[in-house]
């Protein structure tokens, strides 16, 4: 999501910024994870991600908490309708709706691209990141879940610390790739293991979910297979970068 990467970068370098509008202010097909999917493209994902039915209970209940953003966008003065008005997952499809998210994205990006950060934006852009980048404390669990992601190795790294300090004894991870990478010749999940080889990590104690294209698809892709499989998952440690934490 292109709102949480602007976070991540304001805590890097300007000129990143600077790249990020270049990107996404033309029209194109997704090449980059800079830029969001189009409508057609968003269709094409959907229908290509695995399929597992929500549990009722679960259906159309929102778990993130949308404060830190609002106060955000009161202290940018930027519309945030689209935060306080309840949707349902059908009304996500609505073009309106999703039009509506990316006006206050490209708002809250274009503020940043052309305003010098000062002391008190980086409070208020860090309590945001801080939000995002939840980290509960490491229990004893059933295995180790890896997010495949082609923009960093930490994440491999982390959950061979992990495997390591004997938290559990099996990791899974899972990716092939973004949708827009046609010619994918080494999945995502297969460059995580062979790093998690050459540290000594017993092939055997890995697991791999080679086709997701997405995180939502990581979820229902490497569920499906812990159950076809047999394999208990009742207590899960999820390794992810620190800006999509709670997507993950």
């Amino acid at each position: 999501m292109t709102f949480l990467f602007v976070i991540k970068i304001v805590k890097s370098n300007k000129s990143d910024i600077l790249l990020l509008s270049k990107i996404n202010s033309k029209k194109m097909t997704q090449l980059k994870y800079t830029r969001l999917p189009d409508k057609k493209e968003a269709k094409e994902i959907h229908e290509k991600e695995a399929k597992r039915n929500i549990p009722t209970s679960k259906i159309n209940t929102n778990f993130f908490k949308y404060d830190y953003i609002i106060d955000l966008a009161k202290y940018f003065n930027i519309d945030y309708s689209f935060f306080t008005n309840t949707y349902t997952q059908e009304d996500m499809k609505n073009k309106e709706v999703l039009q509506n998210a990316e006006v206050f994205i490209n708002d809250f990006k274009n503020i940043l691209i052309n305003r010098q950060i000062t002391k008190q934006d980086k409070e208020i852009l860090d309590r945001v990141y801080d939000y995002l980048s939840e980290e509960d404390e490491l229990q004893k669990s059933d295995l180790i879940f890896v997010f495949g992601a082609k923009t960093s190795l930490l994440r491999m790294q982390k959950a061979i610390e992990v495997y390591k300090n004997k938290y559990a004894n099996k990791i899974m991870i899972s990716g092939k790739g973004p949708n827009y990478e046609k010619d994918i010749t080494l999945t995502e999940a297969e460059e995580y293991a062979n790093i998690a080889l050459e540290n000594n990590i017993p092939e055997q104690d890995l697991i791999l979910e080679k086709q997701a294209i997405t995180m939502v698809d990581n979820a229902k892709r490497s569920l499906n297979l812990l159950e076809e499989q047999n394999i208990s998952h009742k207590s899960i440690i999820l390794i992810n970068s620190p800006f999509s934490q709670r997507r993950g």
